[in-house]
């Protein structure tokens, strides 16, 4: 989600206002909300999302930051020297989960990312967070990283070689001073600080009735992007194996999991231009998508205040062939939880800023390229 879309609803300035985003991503509104003063809270379901927000919302004391990164990278080299070939995974993998890591990464990235992990034992919060993130950021890359994937950041890692390009004791000190050069907050910002953690936009029982004055997200498209199939390459080194990622996958909102609940068909009827085309299966993982943004949107109608504001940004997509409107499903189950809209507009997506395979493997007029094309900001006002 771009920042402006969340500045543009904030005026700043309205001192104890608090800002939501229930399925936060890398944190976009919890930054921009921040930056503006407010009261912010963030939760997601996915670690990595976790560890990237708050990273990006935290105020960040670059000498430091620069410092333990050093020890880390000297203390890593020492290490990796003594690290046995054979035994170059981190302790929680289990058989799966190590021939994954042989799959997409070789030996030396094995070895040298075992390495600067272990060496973060000695490092306290907030720093370790940013280390963290600058060893994911060598990860998720769109090509160059230090894995044996390309388009990881676009959620679709596809192996291309046998040997990376570069490996993360050389990447690792410029990708520090990228997240240092482009960090919002430094030390003593006096900001609020935002409360991030990790939970289910369906289930936001942690907060009270009519407790946010702002909610602002964008939610999960119908299996058109699926974040964790490329975040899955830093989070089996920070302590997930290929089952536990396997089991949020497939329980998150947008997963390709269905119901025979008919329940939801009046919502499936709104959001596809034609359900005739459906087959029974795309029927069925719609109604799951209706069933979870159905609780959702509930969820955050209770914990709005009367007359608070809250402003969805979601995508239209075409799948299998058929189109599929998420915003008309958000508009649809928006009425029924009474948020009243207030706007609503539609901008393009430019080509660069898809979610797609590389453009090696794709035609201009192919399906995936249709996929995703438009995306629909709608503000709504919680009724009295």
């Amino acid at each position: 989600m771009a920042p402006e879309l969340v500045l543009n609803r904030l005026k700043g300035r309205e001192p104890g206002a608090r800002v939501l985003d229930p399925m936060m991503g890398s944190g976009t509104t919890i930054a921009a909300g921040r930056s503006r003063g407010y009261e912010t809270f963030g939760i997601d379901r996915d670690p990595l999302a976790i560890l990237i927000a708050t990273a990006s919302s935290t105020d960040l004391d670059a000498d430091r930051l620069a410092r333990d990164a050093a020890a880390v990278l000297r203390k890593a080299t020492n290490i990796e020297r003594r690290l046995d070939a054979r035994c170059d995974f981190p302790g929680h993998c289990d058989k799966d989960t190590r021939a994954f890591l042989r799959y997409w990464f070789d030996a030396q990235s094995r070895r040298e990312l075992l390495a600067l992990l272990r060496a973060l034992d000695a490092i306290k919060p907030p720093t370790e967070t940013f280390i963290k993130c600058a060893i994911s950021r060598m990860i998720i890359t769109k090509q160059g990283g230090v894995s044996l994937a390309e388009d990881v950041s676009h959620s679709r890692p596809h192996r291309t070689r046998d040997t990376s390009p570069v490996h993360p004791f050389d990447l690792f000190p410029r990708s520090i001073r990228h997240l240092s050069d482009n960090a919002e907050f430094r030390s003593r910002s006096g900001l609020p600080r935002p409360i991030i953690r990790a939970g289910d936009c369906r289930n936001l029982s942690r907060f009270e009735d009519d407790f946010f004055d702002y909610v602002i997200t964008s939610p999960p498209y119908l299996t058109a992007i699926d974040y964790l199939r490329g975040h899955k390459l830093s989070l089996i080194w920070f302590g997930k194996n290929v089952d536990q990622i396997r089991e949020l996958r497939s329980t998150n909102v947008g997963t390709e999991c269905g119901t025979e609940d008919q329940r939801w068909d009046s919502v499936v009827d709104v959001m596809v231009a034609r359900p005739e085309r459906m087959s029974s299966r795309f029927r069925n993982v719609t109604r799951r998508y209706a069933k979870d943004l159905t609780a959702t949107l509930a969820e955050i109608a209770r914990v709005t205040k009367p007359g608070g504001r809250v402003v969805f940004v979601v995508g239209d997509c075409t799948l299998r062939g058929v189109d599929v409107l998420n915003s008309e499903a958000v508009q649809y189950i928006a009425q029924q939880v009474g948020l009243k809209r207030t706007h609503r507009y539609v901008r393009a997506l430019k080509q660069k800023h898809r979610y797609l395979p590389p453009p090696s493997v794709r035609t201009e007029n192919d399906q995936i390229t249709q996929r995703m094309w438009n995306e629909v900001i709608v503000s709504y006002r919680m009724s009295a």
